[in-house]
């Protein structure tokens, strides 16, 4: 696997930060976990997924908030402070021996595209691990639904027409598929706005 190295040194300075992004990893997990029964995982294979999905932002930890929580559109360079997060969580990941190999994909990859478009490495379609296409749809409908200092949160039903709308794009097809087949068999899935 190819690793980008950048030195950065992480730095909580924000209570607030930490809160959204905890309460973020903890609903990306649980979706996580519904779309992984849904595909069938072990009991094993399901508890690691779900553990990446929990790790999947701790990048963020090195990210100022004052970029995380900028109530306007990022400029180029905050953009390219914010996609710096996956290569940060994978080396902290790796650094402190937190997760295997799946949770270190999870964390590196989760923002990588289907059509190769994504970060940090433009990996596509099969090269990009399951698993990280996984937890790339459960956190883009995460993010999609959930109040932002720059947005209102979408509805559950646009958030999917999103999904819809970016399949073979962004998201690996079948996986959008499988995932709104979650959210029609959860009723209670989430509140709607």
């Amino acid at each position: 696997m190819e690793v980008l190295h950048i030195d950065t040194e992480f730095k909580v300075d924000d209570e607030i930060k930490l809160s959204y992004t905890y309460r973020h990893c903890q609903q990306v997990a649980y979706y996580t976990e519904l779309l992984g029964k849904k595909l069938g995982f072990s009991k094993e294979r399901l508890k690691e997924v779900v553990d990446a999905a929990f790790l999947h932002d701790i990048g963020k930890i090195a990210i100022p908030a004052s970029i995380l929580d900028k109530p306007s559109r990022l400029t180029f360079d905050e953009f390219e402070i914010i996609k710096s997060h996956p290569q940060v969580g994978f080396n902290l990941v790796k650094k402190m021996n937190l997760g295997s190999e799946t949770i270190l994909n999870v964390v590196l990859h989760h923002h990588e595209r289907y059509d190769g478009k994504g970060y940090p490495l433009g990996l596509e379609s099969t090269k990009i691990p399951l698993e990280a296409k996984i937890v790339s749809i459960t956190d883009a409908f995460d993010a999609m639904v959930s109040d932002r200092p720059y947005r209102k949160g979408l509805s559950v039903k646009d958030a999917v027409n999103e999904l819809i709308a970016n399949k073979r794009s962004q998201f690996d097809p079948m996986l959008v598929d499988n995932f709104i087949t979650v959210i029609e068999e959860n009723n209670n899935f989430y509140k709607e706005r």
